[in-house]
């Protein structure tokens, strides 16, 4: 598996032309700044988490792939708005997949089986909090616990 960064330019958009590059295949693009680690489970699933920008909504979509990387399901989550999203994170959970992100100062999540059905849309965890920061923590038994902080004009840990 392969992650590559390219610019606006057509000229970085053609690795998959490039000789020795004959068995690559493109599977997704992403427009989010900053990478999402993508997860292995036990049975060699790949899950990825990439974002589009559409003019009517931001959307979140998330890849299964199999141990041989054909895909296995896609789901999107459309956000019902434009949305900035960043801070995007992707766990692994006894339930299945959530995923956590913050998009226009504010701290949301999702949740997803492990066969892409959506168990939960997105929903806004930080109230009228301003957030600028998180961290997400799981313990043996699924529990979670979740800090986040605010902006410097309303700083605290909450």
């Amino acid at each position: 598996m392969l992650a590559a960064c390219s610019a606006d330019s057509a000229l970085n958009h053609q690795w998959l032309e490039a000789p020795g590059w004959s068995r690559a295949r493109w599977l997704t693009n992403t427009e989010s700044a900053s990478a999402v680690t993508p997860l292995v489970d036990e049975n060699g699933i790949r899950y990825l988490v990439t974002t589009r920008d559409l003019a009517s909504s931001a959307i979140i979509d998330v890849l299964a792939l199999s141990p041989n990387l054909d895909l296995s399901w896609r789901t999107s989550l459309e956000l019902g708005g434009p949305a900035t999203i960043h801070d995007l994170r992707l766990f692994l959970t006894q339930q299945g997949l959530e995923l956590y992100w913050i998009a226009d100062k504010a701290l949301f999540v999702a949740r997803l089986d492990v066969n892409g059905n959506i168990l939960s849309q997105a929903n806004r965890l930080s109230g009228s909090s301003a957030v600028e920061s998180y961290a997400v923590a799981f313990n043996s038994t699924g529990g979670r616990v979740l800090w986040f902080s605010g902006e410097r004009d309303e700083p605290g840990l909450y």
